[in-house]
Order: structure tokens, then sequence, then C-alpha cells
């Protein structure tokens, strides 16, 4: 049976499934099940899974998902929280697909966003792939800066997170 994979809005119930996925990706930092359990109750119109389903209908399994919320202090800015694509999926443009629906729905559903921003370490090199892809498919420029320096990371060693900023974002 031909097997397709759907993007749908996050639902509560997906959240252990997105978790596990999240457990099996070295570049994400997880959470705790709970964190994702909150993610895809409060911020389902901006938590989108990818899922592969075949034909039939049976047989569904969470090979993505991206969350996100529009920042508070800024509204026209949607803050890309988790991006995540199962390895089996990776290089096949799930993550770009991911990315370039959630920015449509968010521009349905707010009339426009101007721009777009995620944090990532230095070497998450697939990370900065992704979103300079956005940023040139939108024309728009991506901008780098140092958001939270190592220090601010108590834990095992933990690289600074840039901000990363796209903008302006058009669909």
């Amino acid at each position: 049976m031909m097997k397709e994979i759907e993007i749908r809005n996050a639902q509560t119930s997906d959240a252990p499934e997105v978790w596990q996925l999240v457990q099996s990706i070295t570049a994400l930092d997880p959470n705790s099940c709970y964190a994702y359990l909150l993610w895809c109750t409060y911020f389902q119109k901006y938590t989108l899974v990818a899922e592969r389903v075949d034909s039939s209908g049976t047989g569904q399994q969470i090979v993505g998902f991206v969350s996100s919320f529009l920042v508070p202090e800024r509204p026209d800015t949607l803050f890309v929280w988790q991006i995540g694509v199962a390895a089996a999926e990776q290089g096949n443009g799930l993550g770009q697909r991911l990315l370039s629906e959630l920015v449509a729905r968010t521009v349905t559903l707010h009339g426009r966003i101007q721009a777009v921003e995620a944090t990532c370490t230095p070497s998450n090199a697939p990370s900065r792939r992704l979103f300079e892809g956005m940023a040139r498919r939108c024309g728009a420029t991506v901008e780098y800066r140092k958001l939270f320096p190592e220090s601010y990371f108590p834990q095992t060693p933990h690289e600074e997170e840039q901000l990363i900023r796209i903008e302006p974002v058009q669909i």
C-alpha cells in the first residue's frame, strides 16, 4: 500500500508520540512529555505534525512536527520553538514542508506575519539550512545574533543559542 505524509494541527493525544520523536533527534533539546502536552493542547494552531498514513488510513505514525507561537510583544512575529523530522524522513523536504505550511496557516489566521524567528546552535547546520532555504524562497534576509550564551545553560556543556530572524516573510 502506498504511504503518504499528511500535515495537520497537533492534538493533545499526539504529545506522547511527539515526545518520543524528539528523544530520537539528537539535534533537539528534549523537554518533558508534559511540555509537549501543553504545546499540543494550548498551541494547537501553531503546532503541526506530519503523519505517515497508508492508503487504508491505518498505520499512522508521526514522523515530523513543528511547534511555534506568536511573540506576545510582537504579534507579527512567529517564533518557531522546535522543528524535527524522523531520521528516515530527513532529506526529503519534510522540514521545509512543515515550515511552509506553518507560515501559510498562521497567515491565514492572522492576515500576515512580518518575521519568523527561531534559535539554533552554531553547529546545527541542518537547522540553519532549513531557515536559510525558507528565507531564499521568501526573498527575505536572514539575521543571526547571540541570544543565550553558553553560561545560561547550567547542565552539561551546551553551545550558545543564536537568534535567527527572517524578514520580511511573504508567501
